[in-house]
Parts: C-alpha cells; sequence; structure tokens
C-alpha cells in the first residue's frame, strides 16, 4: 500500500463510508474483524460524519480518511510519504498514532517517510537517515539520535528533547 504526501484523488462528491466501503468490506486483525463503519470509527469519523462527501471535510480528515483507505487494504508493507504533512499538532499525533496502533495490531512493515525527528523518536522502530539518496545510517532509532552529527549532516533536526538532554550533557549535568 502506499500513501504520498500529496494524498489519493478522493471524489470529493463521495460519502466517507461508501469510500471505505467499496475498499474492504471487512478488515480483518489480530484483534477481530472490523467492518467498514467500525474502521471508520477509529479513524475518529463517528457515524455523522460517515455519510458527509468527503468534499465536505477539512484538509486533515481527508488525509485521515485518505489513509484509512490505504490500511484497508490489509498489504503487508505500507509506505507512507509525509502522512501528517501540514496537520497540526493534535492530528499528528492522531494520524500517527492510527498508524502505529494498525502496523502493532497487524504485525505490518510500515516505511514512513518523514523530515520530522519529533515524530520518528515516537512512533519509529528504525530509522534510514538519507543524504543525496546516499545512506547515510540504518539502525535503531535511539542509536541514531545519539549521532547528532549525522542527523544534522543530513539536513534534519533532533527532537527537542535530545537536544535538550546533549546540552545538559555538555554542562556536565548528570542525565544528560
Amino acid at each position: 500500500g502506499h500513501f504520498s504526501q500529496e494524498g489519493r484523488e478522493l471524489d470529493l462528491n463521495q460519502r466517507v463510508y461508501d469510500f471505505i466501503h467499496e475498499i474492504a468490506r471487512e478488515v480483518r486483525t489480530e484483534e477481530g474483524t472490523f467492518s467498514a463503519k467500525q474502521m471508520m470509527e477509529r479513524f475518529l469519523f463517528p457515524s455523522d460524519l460517515q455519510s458527509v462527501p468527503i468534499g465536505r471535510l477539512s484538509g486533515g480528515e481527508r488525509r485521515r480518511v485518505a489513509i484509512a483507505g490505504v490500511l484497508a487494504m490489509d498489504t503487508d508493507v505500507l509506505v507512507l510519504d509525509e502522512p501528517a504533512a501540514g496537520l497540526d499538532p493534535k492530528g499528528r499525533e492522531e494520524i500517527l498514532g492510527r498508524i502505529r496502533a494498525w502496523q502493532r495490531a497487524k504485525n505490518k512493515t510500515v516505511i514512513l517517510i518523514s523530515h520530522s525527528m519529533e515524530d520518528m523518536a515516537r512512533y519509529a522502530d528504525e530509522l534510514v537517515v538519507l543524504k543525496d539518496s546516499r545512506l547515510l545510517m540504518h539502525e535503531k532509532t535511539s542509536a541514531v539520535f545519539q549521532k547528532p552529527d549525522v542527523i544534522e549532516s543530513a539536513g534534519l533536526t533532533l527532537p527537542q528533547i535530545t537536544r535538550i538532554l546533549n546540552r545538559l550533557s555538555h554542562l556536565g549535568i548528570p542525565g544528560g
């Protein structure tokens, strides 16, 4: 399955429920089988929003519909290119948290492409750091953030908590 940061072309006249229902009437997980309606509720679409035409949704809601549609395809590998781009902090947390919960429940591989190291620190088990199509690093997330020079050389910014802990360590403060 694939989701690009531009999002999927959605039929703005189609209802949210119909979009998901066309992809999958049921989604099976280790937790059980979910109907398209239940899948929508898991992606924060209560009953009253499920019957709304996609064109009446906000940008973040449209993004959630498109991602829910990709997840409903139940692929073994899911590639998501900036799925939380342009969302407010709450929207980012909702989308990425739902993707993470799906990944854990289904035990599937999710390749998440992002420039947000804050998001990667929170949701990724492993990181691949690239610069100009060259592999700089592929390690567990915690190991990657212990090499700030590599992260910064790739044009990325360390998560705020990592920067604070590094600064404390340089000042000789224990625990930093």
